[in-house]
């Protein structure tokens, strides 16, 4: 490339003296720490939702077939990815909605790839709770927006109880991070499906030991770099 006529970004971008402040910290500050993981593989504007619903079928023990009808309060651009079609067609319209993803944690109990692919996006329950649902703009998380995303969910049951969900918050910030375990979970049911359970877990293994001795990165690059097929060790 380089032969070719191909250049890298300027030195000035690491040297400059205005920049200094993004490297100054360099090996002191992790920023990947500051990052977020989705909890759930759907738009990060619809997960507070998803979070809302899943908590408030936890505390009250009620089953998607006890809903008559739901209500979602969030902020005007997650309460626009409602606005396109109610019932997604295809994977992609499910993961960039927000009722579905919310009828679909109620009716299965979690939200996982598997719940955003067909035949589930097909499922009769799942359907006729898109039905039920109003969708609405909180003032007050439209302001938070962009620095926060918050929702509510408000859900009246078959038999007359109307419930109503605390303002909710999608897990997996810095500040309300997902659990080693989650993390450790979402890895496996990702990796596992592609590279074999047990190339995954010698992966994860080098993952953990990094930083305790020197063999561990060249261990790692190898088996990240290797063919699917191959057994590298």
């Amino acid at each position: 490339l380089a032969r070719d006529g191909f250049t890298g970004a300027p030195a000035i971008t690491i040297e400059a003296d205005d920049v200094a402040e993004h490297w100054s910290d360099l090996g002191v500050r992790w920023r990947i720490r500051e990052q977020y993981f989705k909890a759930y593989p759907v738009c990060r504007w619809a997960q507070p939702a998803v979070e809302a619903a899943l908590s408030l079928q936890r505390q009250h023990r009620f089953a998607a077939d006890d809903i008559e009808r739901i209500a979602i309060e969030s902020f005007h651009e997650a309460v626009a990815l409602g606005a396109g079609c109610a019932v997604p067609q295809n994977t992609e319209e499910a993961q960039y909605s927000l009722p579905y993803p919310v009828a679909a944690a109620l009716v299965y109990g979690q939200l996982d790839a598997e719940e955003i692919e067909m035949p589930k996006l097909m499922n009769r329950d799942v359907r006729r709770l898109l039905s039920t649902m109003v969708l609405e703009e909180d003032p007050e998380f439209c302001r938070r927006f962009p620095a926060e995303r918050w929702a509510r969910v408000r859900i009246t049951l078959k038999d007359g109880r109307a419930l109503a969900s605390e303002p909710a918050i999608a897990r997996g910030n810095p500040e309300n991070a997902l659990s080693d375990t989650e993390i450790a979970r979402k890895y496996r049911a990702n990796a596992e499906p592609v590279l074999g359970a047990e190339r995954a877990a010698r992966i994860a293994e080098c993952i953990d030991g990094l930083g305790e001795c020197t063999s561990t990165l060249p261990r790692l690059l190898e088996e990240l770099l290797a063919d699917a097929g191959n057994d590298c060790r």
